[in-house]
């Protein structure tokens, strides 16, 4: 039996590593578009596209079409002059990162909203914001180094003896600066707390809506069937009574024609008193009956459960338990990820093309500021967002996958009874 903390360590880590093996050639094509070598990338891919077009408008039609479809074209490349496997460089360091990573991010959002939650008004989306922060912070600090590992290998275009090893890049970095090497792109990652607050505290409220809306449309739904059910029973109860009362009603007219025929006869002599008798059909009735209202019965048990817990339940943040019904629930939680990753990446990511940049083994970029603005510089505005469109398909499905894991998890530990919430032990396991 393992406390709530423990849950969400064991969840974030395995909700983070699978969404980061699943996702893991579009972070590499993310990265090398982000870095100051994506825009040779970009156009040395443009040019060779456009140049064997036949024509001016084909060539026109053809550079709109690439310029959308630049991170397939990118997967190819690196496949076809690096291997296969150059899609997943850097994937070892990243699921080192990501599984103590998430683990200690979820530990801390939940441990933030546990203590958040003691200075802020209930049910305040302020919980959720702090809690978000307090988790990215630490999370940010613990794990820069496997990052600052994971970003220079795919950043590595080298191949066979050439290319870049996990051990090169510790030795080479220690070598040249130290310790602090290893934290180059941290005021970045710091930054990129504001993401995570965006994203969270969307998160929270969108899953609540979501998760809100289809206990509504289950309600609505339980609701018919309870009432097609009372109507059904209702329905042959009273065709039973009728039938009851037809055979009552022939008993009677059958005693009257026997007192009338045998009035002379002392009672003690006349035969004894007509029975009640089930007919076929009213037997027939009474086999229907009986599933039908112990259905009902059980109904109502469900229903007045439903009413004491799930009622007035907080659908928000991950304390006191799973706020899953059932496993279907986790494409409701992705979904909702997926809408709050991708408005939270929309308004935070440049941080993203600094913290590469201040990655990169050149050495050319000092400071999160200075790095900003020689971005601005260099490649303008839209230098600030090279790779948008390569990471939102990659953050966004990443995103969704590993909060619908994550939540998945939780929801599953809870329902098998290996979770305690609040000290207290899962309705399964006390049953």
């Amino acid at each position: 039996m393992i406390d709530e903390s423990t849950a969400h360590i064991i969840g974030g880590g395995i909700g983070g590593t699978t969404a980061a093996i699943i996702t893991s050639p579009l972070e590499v094509v993310k990265v090398r578009l982000q870095s100051s070598g994506g825009a040779k990338i970009l156009n040395s891919n443009l040019t060779s596209t456009v140049e064997s077009a036949a024509s001016a408008t084909a060539s026109k039609s053809l550079t709109s079409s690439w310029r959308r479809l630049i991170w397939l074209r990118t997967v190819a490349d690196i496949a076809n002059n690096e291997g296969k496997r150059a899609l997943f460089k850097g994937l070892v360091p990243t699921i080192l990162g990501v599984l103590p990573s998430r683990a200690t991010y979820f530990y801390s959002y939940h441990s933030g909203q546990e203590f958040f939650g003691k200075y802020i008004q209930n049910n305040s989306s302020g919980i959720y914001l702090c809690s978000a922060i307090f988790g990215s912070l630490t999370a940010s600090t613990l794990t820069s180094p496997i990052w600052y590992i994971k970003t220079r290998l795919q950043l590595d275009s080298g191949t066979g003896s050439k290319s870049l090893t996990v051990l090169k890049v510790i030795v080479s970095t220690y070598k040249e600066n130290g310790i602090r090497g290893f934290y180059r792109g941290i005021t970045a990652s710091y930054v990129g707390s504001l993401e995570t607050a965006i994203n969270y505290v969307t998160y929270e409220n969108l899953k609540a809506h979501l998760l809100s809306w289809d206990r509504r449309r289950k309600r609505r739904t339980r609701d018919e069937q309870g009432q097609s059910l009372i109507d059904c029973i209702e329905s042959l109860r009273d065709k039973r009574e009728y039938l009851v009362n037809k055979q009552m009603e022939l008993l009677r007219i059958q005693l009257r024609e026997e007192v009338h025929r045998y009035w002379w006869m002392p009672m003690r002599f006349r035969s004894s008193k007509p029975e009640v008798v089930k007919t076929q059909e009213i037997i027939d009735l009474d086999r229907k009956l009986i599933p039908l209202e112990e259905q009902l019965n059980l109904f109502l048990m469900e229903e007045n459960e439903f009413q004491s817990t799930h009622q007035t339940a907080d659908l928000r943040g991950s304390t006191g338990g799973s706020k899953m019904q059932s496993f279907s629930d986790m494409l409701l939680i992705g979904l909702a990820s997926c809408c709050s990753k991708g408005i939270a990446i929309t308004i935070a990511y440049p941080h993203e093309v600094v913290r590469t940049r201040l990655r990169e083994p050149s050495g050319r970029y000092h400071g999160f500021v200075g790095t900003l603005v020689k971005i601005v510089n260099e490649d303008g505005l839209r230098g600030l967002y090279r790779g948008l469109a390569t990471h939102y398909i990659r953050q966004i499905p990443n995103s969704g996958i590993m909060m619908g894991t994550y939540e998945g998890v939780i929801f599953a530990l809870q329902y098998w009874g290996l979770m305690r919430v609040n000290g207290v032990a899962s309705d399964r396991e006390t049953k």
